[in-house]
């Protein structure tokens, strides 16, 4: 077996690093540690390889392909590029291209074969959405701790201490909002929501709760029994909301809605019953997506995860993580919600204003 820089190292008790400035003559070894990295070398006979004339290529540290795998686990083609999600994807790519790899996307779906990127080992690295974790099976995941992975967005405990994480800080969502709407001046306020099956909307609902009665606001939740499968349905689910609220609360003023997909139906709702966004309602949400908010009048205040810094953080992290597959520790890396205030004015306060169509 012929001898390596290892052995050299070992015999005369100094890094690998250290033998290698030794060999290229660098000024920054001492002659005593000179001496014996020398003399290992002629004690074991070693003898360099021959080095090829010109400039040598530098690639990155962990880079075999140049490919990057963006998997989404459970979640359509057409979802994917709907709501927030385009945000996630322009962080991705922008990264991606920052470093001189190439991006795929492939879907990932319960009981179906894996992609073949994924299947075929093309792929250097892989940026996981576990949009539903189920989808992921024994087969995939036995893949996946084949190679880096970053894990996006969701944190399952199930994936807890296997994978590296980036995801938003879901934690403060809730009080947030709370704290605006009591900073506004509401002391009645409601959570609404049309989608009871969310999980992160869910933790959302019970923080906003908990945070709206320690600082004595009079809060109710109004949720629909299941998910509308239609824009229609989103818009009637939401009428249904607006009417319990005031049956179960009249004289409500603030009014936190957990997604920016669903606040266009909410505001559309209030107004059929009397309630107008600015004039005695305040509204906040969640997710500062233009595509939703730009469209209302007055803009409500949202609480900005920043979908694309999530995206470009899971790509670096990732680059990371190649570089460095032998770290057996697991990296979980937080972004800190930040909230942007709407755009209504003063609110009215007599009850005649409040009700106003």
């Amino acid at each position: 077996m012929a001898t390596t820089i290892q052995d050299i190292a070992e015999r005369a008790g100094v890094s690998s690093a250290t033998v290698s400035r030794v060999a290229n003559n660098s000024a920054r070894v001492t002659p005593d540690v000179s001496s014996k990295v020398l003399a290992a070398i002629k004690h074991l006979g070693y003898q360099p390889p021959a080095r090829r004339p010109g400039r040598k290529k530098v690639t990155p540290q962990g880079v075999r392909t140049g490919n990057i795998l963006v998997l989404f686990a459970g979640l359509s083609s057409s979802d994917r590029y709907a709501g927030s999600y385009p945000d996630l994807m322009c962080g991705i790519e922008t990264r991606i291209h920052e470093s001189g790899l190439k991006l795929m996307v492939a879907n990932l779906q319960k009981e179906g074969p894996l992609p073949a990127a994924l299947d075929s080992r093309e792929v250097d690295g892989v940026l996981l959405f576990p949009f539903e974790v189920t989808c992921i099976s024994t087969t995939a995941m036995e893949r996946l701790r084949d190679i880096p992975v970053v894990c996006l967005m969701r944190d399952y405990e199930t994936l807890r201490g296997q994978l590296d994480h980036v995801l938003f800080d879901n934690t403060p969502i809730g009080p947030t909002a709370a704290d605006y709407l009591a900073s506004r001046g509401h002391r009645q306020v409601a959570f609404l929501n049309m989608d009871p099956a969310h999980k992160i909307i869910a933790a959302r609902q019970a923080a906003f709760i908990e945070r709206a009665e320690a600082i004595g606001l009079k809060a109710v939740t109004c949720i629909s029994p299941a998910k509308p499968a239609s824009l229609s349905g989103e818009l009637e689910a939401f009428e249904t909301l607006v009417g319990q609220m005031i049956a179960v609360q009249a004289g409500t003023t603030g009014v936190f809605t957990p997604g920016a997909s669903q606040v266009v139906q909410a505001y559309q709702a209030l107004k059929s019953h009397g309630l107008m966004p600015g004039r005695g309602v305040d509204v906040i949400t969640c997710d500062n997506v233009p595509f939703f908010l730009d469209r209302l009048t007055p803009r409500p205040a949202a609480i900005d995860i920043n979908l694309e810094l999530v995206g470009a953080r899971g790509v670096e992290q990732l680059l990371w993580r190649m570089a460095n597959q032998d770290v057996a520790n697991r990296v979980c890396v937080t972004i800190d919600p930040v909230l942007v205030p709407g755009t209504a004015t003063e609110l009215a306060t007599n009850e005649t204003d409040r009700l106003c169509p």
